[in-house]
């Protein structure tokens, strides 16, 4: 019989020493412990990253370059997290952050770093996320379209109200943090905040009078304050940042403008923003809008009608329902999902019986880069534009356009 120079017992040859157990650096950091270490990087999470005792510690408002001396909050077998005590040596990045409450208050994860270092970053870690979880091998990339200026850019806050002043939480303890100025929020809203606010009857209902759940918001040249759960109903869905969010409605209908797709869907429609303007831009196209929200689809027809769009139409519920039985090979559509990405139903659908082209429109690029990761097989990424809607913290919108192969 020929040798095949494999054990067919599976039990190691006589002779041979047993296998050591590879042993392992002692762990010797604790919680409550004070170390100095450097900044090297930060994450997705917007935490300050160094490596000490064989684990990752993480460490937020720090920046790359830093050397600071921090206090350890929690230690796993991996990782650490730690508070930042002293910045020894600031990096080459670290700017004073001009908020009196930016250490309490939970809004802002960058306001320490130069704001071409976070353009920088946020374009890099892009990059990283679509390689690791999208298995993109070598991802074009567009640089990173900037707000300027940075700050002043919320078109609405949301937080709790306490004895007739606006709180946001405090950094990982929750604790009301009051905010009599916010340095991302629009003046007209920060003016709106020095002065006592309070609900009206309706719009109190249930709420607690210890903590009332309100919105702070424009609507139009209105400030207007209420239930924090009414936005939905009352105004819709809209982008924080009125700007940026202009410039992402036109990638949007430039994507349609280039497809020759006589028909538009838009998966996720909200309170129809650009599904009406798009509409306008293109009477020729038949335009449907999706979405699940009641209140949002009222809203939206409400838009189409005083706008005078007779090609549009817009349907509720949701949209793995509406799209089981549609041809899509001759539509574009566009998607613009939660947070947790498109649903397992849709993104099947979209498999089996592709789109011509497809807009996806993210804020968390990990279920973009899984996303795209599944419907690589029958759609080519044909461009990747990130906006900074969100200037301060580490959150970033991006815009992909893909074609059917």
């Amino acid at each position: 019989m020929k040798s095949t120079g494999k054990n067919p017992t599976g039990k190691r040859p006589t002779g041979m020493l047993p296998r050591r157990p590879r042993e392992k650096a002692p762990r010797t950091v604790v919680i409550h412990d004070e170390l100095e270490v450097d900044i090297d990087s930060l994450s997705n999470s917007g935490d300050g990253v160094a490596r000490t005792d064989g684990r990752v510690l993480f460490v937020p408002r720090t920046a790359p370059g830093d050397r600071v001396r921090v206090r350890v909050v929690a230690a796993r077998k991996q990782w650490m997290k730690a508070r930042l005590l002293e910045v020894s040596r600031p990096g080459p990045d670290r700017i004073e952050a001009p908020c009196p409450v930016v250490d309490e208050c939970g809004g802002c994860d960058w306001q320490h770093l130069e704001y071409a270092a976070q353009l920088r970053t946020k374009h890099e870690q892009l990059i990283e996320t679509l390689q690791r979880i999208g298995g993109l091998e070598a991802p074009e990339v567009q640089p990173v379209i900037a707000c300027e200026p940075p700050w002043h850019y919320r078109n609405r806050v949301q937080g709790e109200l306490h004895e007739g002043r606006l709180h946001f939480h405090r950094r990982i303890t929750g604790e009301p943090v009051l905010i009599e100025r916010c340095l991302i929020a629009d003046e007209r809203l920060n003016a709106a905040l020095a002065e006592p606010l309070a609900l009206d009857q309706r719009e109190r209902g249930e709420l607690s009078d210890q903590a009332q759940r309100v919105e702070l918001a424009l609507q139009g040249d209105q400030v207007v304050l209420q239930a924090a759960d009414e936005g939905a109903t009352e105004i819709g869905f809209r982008q924080v940042n009125d700007a940026m969010g202009e410039r992402l409605n036109a990638l949007v209908v430039q994507a349609v403008t280039d497809s020759e797709a006589d028909q538009v869907i838009d998966l996720y429609c909200g309170a129809g923003a650009w599904t009406v303007r798009i509409a306008l831009d293109h009477p020729d196209k038949r335009v449907l809008g999706i979405e699940l929200h009641p209140g949002s689809v009222l809203s939206a027809r409400q838009a189409a009608k005083r706008a005078g769009a007779s090609n549009l139409e817009f349907r509720s519920g949701r949209v793995e329902k509406h799209i089981a039985s549609m041809d899509l090979s001759h539509s574009v559509c566009i998607v613009d999902p939660p947070r947790a990405g498109l649903d397992p139903d849709v993104v099947r659908r979209l498999r089996e019986r592709p789109a011509a082209s497809l807009v996806y429109v993210s804020c968390h690029p990990a279920s973009l880069a899984r996303d795209l990761k599944t419907l690589g097989g029958r759609y080519t990424v044909q461009r990747i534009q990130p906006l900074d809607m969100f200037p301060q913290t580490r959150h970033l919108e991006v815009c992909v356009t893909l074609a059917m192969r």
